[in-house]
């Protein structure tokens, strides 16, 4: 969690106003583990099913602003 999530949350945080004053873009890298839970990598998928979630909600919170999520 404190690399694969936690490093895409900061990172994203840290960029966000330049981001959103050059109507760029944030993108987010998981994996198949993020869609489906795969065994004896449970931690790893957890990781990356919350990167897709965050990115999902995150994508919700700047749709008026002209930022990109994907």
């Amino acid at each position: 969690m404190n690399i694969n999530f936690w490093g895409t949350v900061y990172c994203a945080k840290y960029a966000m106003n330049a981001v959103i004053e050059s109507k760029g873009s944030i993108v987010g890298v998981s994996s198949i583990a993020g869609h489906m839970g795969l065994p004896g990598i449970s931690g790893y998928s957890s990781s990356k099913f919350a990167i897709i979630g965050w990115m999902e909600a995150l994508r919700t919170e700047l749709l008026g602003n002209g930022a990109n999520v994907m």
